[in-house]
């Protein structure tokens, strides 16, 4: 027994170093950035794209290509990731002067010791922009920052942790989630709201890094607009194993920079579709809820913190058409300076006018404009009070495209021509019954026919 001990130990020692001598790392490579361009659609019923008609928020995701891309081959008894050091990260730094928004998100953290399968890919779905109205969108800019380490001292796995804690003050501050409206008002808010700053690594020569910057997302020219789609291939390398002297690369996946759209009513319309606004209320959009640097607030709340020379009173004497028409322009311009679109501002602004009995008569419907109790110089009295102070021909032509009741100029000229046309019938009848009335009252000395009491 002792012999056969003996005999082996030669043979385990050869096939450890054989092992050691072959031992395999994975490392991670980034490829340029491949960009697609897709035109942005018209909305349903538009022939021409407004920087007005949708919010935009710009994301990222990581996309495997296989079902086992990273572990294929990777069979090792026992192997389990240990902190090792190689390691390797990708940040986006997001930054839109007109909106002063700065900040930075992880697109992957890879982290790896010698060994074929001791390692870890750690990718998820960032939203790398809040929602933003494409007129405002198109100022973002997207640069990329790759960075890969072979030493403990370059902590990359630190640096993300960071990033990431920044990102999730981010959003709970408000401008990452939810209906985060991003515009001159939230702009201020996001420059004196609390900021977590990632720390990159010393320069020392114990990480390398290379940054790019993306091409603009949001590309808007005259009544037309571009997407720009972003694709960043990412590679494993294998070094070493039976082949020391060789490296192999294959496809892992790509990181895709895309945009999301939406058309809102507040929110919750994706897509081409235009919302909905027929069966609401001023209050159920009062209450609607608005993430801010201070936290949840309501969408009333929001508006009154604004600047008070700017904040429209929404309590004042409804009868009064000038006053009406004064402050539905102030609360117009607040909630376009706040970043909302011409949706959700014209929903609400619908529903505040709703109050006013000027703003119901010059929406009248057409079977009310036909009844006699309208007579036709009271129908023209009605028109001129069409609040052009606050509201231009689109924000009617937005407000009925949501299903909300309202006169736009074309309706109004389709009432006067069908009065015109009833009183067209009418008149000759009324012209009769005068001259018979007036026949009557000559004969008024004596006793009238029966027929003039008609009179």
């Amino acid at each position: 027994m002792p012999i056969s001990r003996l005999s082996t130990l030669p043979v385990t020692l050869i096939a450890g170093s054989l092992l050691a001598g072959c031992a395999t790392t994975r490392q991670i490579a980034v490829d340029y950035p491949k960009t697609e361009t897709v035109a942005i659609k018209p909305l349903r019923g538009h022939s021409a794209v407004g920087g007005d008609d949708y919010y935009v928020q710009l994301v990222s995701d990581f996309e495997f290509k296989g079902d086992s891309a990273l572990k294929g081959g990777c069979n090792e008894m026992g192997g389990h990731y240990e902190n090792g050091d190689l390691s390797a990260a990708l940040v986006f730094s997001v930054h839109n002067e007109t909106l002063k928004l700065k900040r930075e998100v992880s697109g992957f953290l890879y982290q790896a010791t010698t060994g074929k399968c001791n390692f870890k890919l750690e990718t998820k779905k960032a939203n790398l922009t809040p929602w933003l109205r494409l007129d405002t969108s198109k100022d973002t800019l997207i640069d990329y920052n790759f960075l890969t380490s072979n030493s403990h001292e370059a902590n990359l796995s630190q640096l993300v942790e960071d990033v990431n804690a920044a990102s999730g003050l981010f959003a709970l501050t408000g401008v990452g989630a939810g209906m985060a409206v991003m515009g001159k008002l939230a702009g201020n808010w996001v420059e004196t709201s609390p900021q977590v700053v990632a720390k990159t690594p010393a320069a020392s020569g114990k990480y390398s890094s290379e940054s790019h910057s993306l091409p603009a997302s949001v590309v808007l020219a005259g009544d037309s607009g571009n997407f720009n789609q972003s694709r960043l291939a990412v590679y494993e390398v294998v070094e070493g194993g039976l082949k020391a002297w060789s490296s192999e690369a294959k496809l892992l996946g790509e990181l895709r920079i895309y945009p999301e759209v939406a058309t809102s009513l507040l929110l919750k319309t994706a897509g081409e579709t235009t919302p909905d606004a027929h069966d609401l209320s001023l209050d159920e959009l009062w209450r609607a809820p608005i993430q801010t640097a201070n936290g949840e607030v309501s969408l009333l709340q929001l508006v009154n913190q604004v600047d008070p020379a700017a904040k429209p009173n929404l309590q004042m004497d409804w009868r009064n058409y000038e006053e009406v028409e004064s402050q539905c322009r102030r609360l117009k311009l607040v909630m376009k300076d706040l970043g909302f679109n011409k949706f959700d501002r014209n929903a609400v602004l619908y529903y505040f006018l709703a109050k006013s009995p000027d703003w119901k008569n010059f929406n009248i419907s057409a079977q009310k404009a036909m009844t006699d109790e309208i007579r036709p110089k009271l129908l023209e009295q009605y028109r001129t009070k069409d609040f052009s102070a606050c509201l231009a021909a689109e924000d009617y032509a937005a407000m009925k495209s949501m299903r909300l009741p309202v006169n736009t100029g074309q309706d109004w000229d389709n009432l006067t021509s069908s009065r015109q046309k009833k009183e067209g019938v009418i008149s000759p009848i009324q012209s009769r019954h005068a001259n018979f009335c007036r026949l009557c009252k000559i004969r008024i000395r004596t006793k009238p026919p029966g027929n003039c009491i008609r009179c």
